[in-house]
């Protein structure tokens, strides 16, 4: 059970760093006036 817990709490950080990074890069969109549909992202790759 113990082992289960720090793996929530691990995965809870990298859930809030991914977010942020999320956060970011849509406000450094929006200063540049960029604004990517999730349809186009999808579509390169």
């Amino acid at each position: 059970m113990k082992l289960l817990s720090q793996e929530n709490i691990r995965l809870k950080k990298k859930l809030a760093q991914a977010e942020a990074i999320i956060d970011l890069q849509k406000k450094v969109s929006d200063l540049l006036g960029e604004h990517i549909l999730p349809t186009e992202l999808s579509e390169s790759n």
